[in-house]
């Protein structure tokens, strides 16, 4: 088995899943009627959105997952800034990984 297979729960899968069933609880509370509601659960889940914007992977696996969490992303939403926030984590992982990889 390899190393880089990724450990439940990661963070970031962790995040997405709790953004997907935000913006789909806000969706089903906006279908309601449920306007105000809805404007929190969406709220919550860009604040969740910059969570995942702010982790910097410690593994080559969480640098995976980080990659195809934010291609899911861009194929949602066009949000440059927040996509440039999550190119630069992801290279600082790896370089702090690829550091790390070669002190040993």
């Amino acid at each position: 088995m390899s190393s880089d297979i990724i450990g439940f729960p990661e963070p970031i899968l962790l995040l997405s899943r709790k953004r997907a069933a935000l913006f789909a609880s806000a969706n089903a509370l906006l279908d309601g009627g449920a306007g105000e509601l809805a404007d929190k659960a969406s709220v919550l889940a860009v604040e969740v959105e910059d969570q995942i914007a702010a982790l910097v992977p410690m593994t080559p696996a969480a640098a995976i997952a980080q990659f195809r969490v934010s291609c899911d992303f861009a194929r949602e939403i066009e949000w440059d800034e927040w996509a440039d926030k999550i190119a630069a984590n992801l290279i600082a992982g790896l370089e702090r990984i690829e550091r790390g990889s070669s002190a040993a």
